[in-house]
């Protein structure tokens, strides 16, 4: 589901998610804005609920919630 995702969310999403780097970094690493990197992430998010909702749901965490991995849930 990344690999579907625009470069410019999948960079945001590896960062983000994958790297840890906060919103600043991210935007400082990219040379993009913050508000950039919140948007990219969100749309990023919002298509990968829906891609892989039947895959990973997560009751557990509540209505709405996935888990990507141990601690990681959008």
């Amino acid at each position: 589901a990344l690999q579907d995702l625009p470069s410019s969310q999948q960079d945001v999403v590896l960062l983000r998610l994958g790297e840890g780097l906060s919103t600043r970094e991210t935007a400082l690493r990219l040379g993009i804005s913050e508000d950039a990197v919140k948007s990219k992430l969100r749309r990023a998010r919002s298509t990968l609920r829906g891609s892989l909702e039947e895959y990973v749901s997560c009751p557990k965490c509540g209505p709405g919630t996935y888990a990507l991995g141990p601690g990681k849930v959008i």
